[in-house]
């Protein structure tokens, strides 16, 4: 259940997950099990936000006993447990309990445009959906039941640029074509994004993050076709939304 207002300002704590909320060795949530109860005992709702898909993140929620909001795949959607405000935004779909607010592009349309670009630019590009569960499980250092949960892509797709590095001005420059652009993070992560707006509601609380899907080796280039996001998070902040809950936020997007 949502925690009830104690004031019109309802505080609110983002994290992301690998290297933030969890261990970035052990990928445990220990070290942070008292901060978690401190927020608990305070109804302090805890926002995870993560280049991992729904899939991935569901098992940890369940370990975490997390029932708040959360943002999958670089800021592709939020899902917000049905029910969870009185009311919801209007561009929210019900699905599998949760009251979904998509803001990237369907995974099919991602795809198209990747095999687009693949063509226009002349470069061979390796998506998750033209690789086994094996090799994703190789090429990231994921289990093979980690990597099972990877592959259920919505709204990105971590792909392999089979080519020097030099080849990627020509990638952004075909993805600006498209209306997409293309971003970097760490070990070589980069993110082919679409263009959305996150209403003045949440404050942009939807986040981009940098860390990409698993464990991916230094020596691949991953590249993930995303939606893009208005704020970039790094490390677990918090700020204060102006918002009276459980009155529901309105977010607009927009192309």
């Amino acid at each position: 259940m949502p925690p009830a207002p104690a004031s019109p300002e309802q505080l609110l704590v983002f994290t992301d997950l690998d290297g933030s909320l969890l261990d970035p060795v052990t990928y445990s949530w220990d070290n942070a099990r008292e901060a978690l109860e401190q927020l608990s005992s305070r109804e302090i709702p805890l926002i995870l936000v993560s280049s991992k898909t729904r899939a991935e993140i569901e098992p940890l929620r369940l370990e975490l006993q997390h029932r708040h909001p959360f943002i999958t795949e670089n800021g592709g959607a939020i899902f917000i447990p049905q029910g969870y405000f009185m009311s919801v935004s209007q561009e929210a779909r019900i699905r599998e309990g949760f009251e979904v607010i998509e803001l990237g592009a369907p995974y099919a349309s991602l795809l198209r445009a990747l095999r687009d670009i693949e063509h226009a630019a002349g470069i061979q590009l390796r998506g998750f959906h033209d690789m086994t569960v094996d090799e994703v499980a190789t090429r990231t250092g994921l289990t093979l039941d980690e990597a099972e949960l990877a592959m259920r892509r919505e709204y990105d797709e971590p792909f392999i640029i089979e080519g020097p590095p030099s080849l990627l001005p020509v990638i952004q420059r075909e993805a600006a074509e498209r209306q997409l652009s293309v971003t970097t993070g760490v070990v070589s992560i980069i993110s082919l994004v679409k263009a959305t707006r996150a209403g003045p509601a949440f404050t942009s609380w939807t986040a981009t993050v940098g860390t990409g899907t698993g464990r991916p080796s230094p020596s691949d280039r991953l590249v993930s076709a995303t939606a893009r996001t208005t704020t970039r998070c790094w490390r677990s902040w918090m700020f204060r939304s102006r918002f009276s809950a459980p009155t529901a936020p309105t977010i607009q997007t927009s192309t």
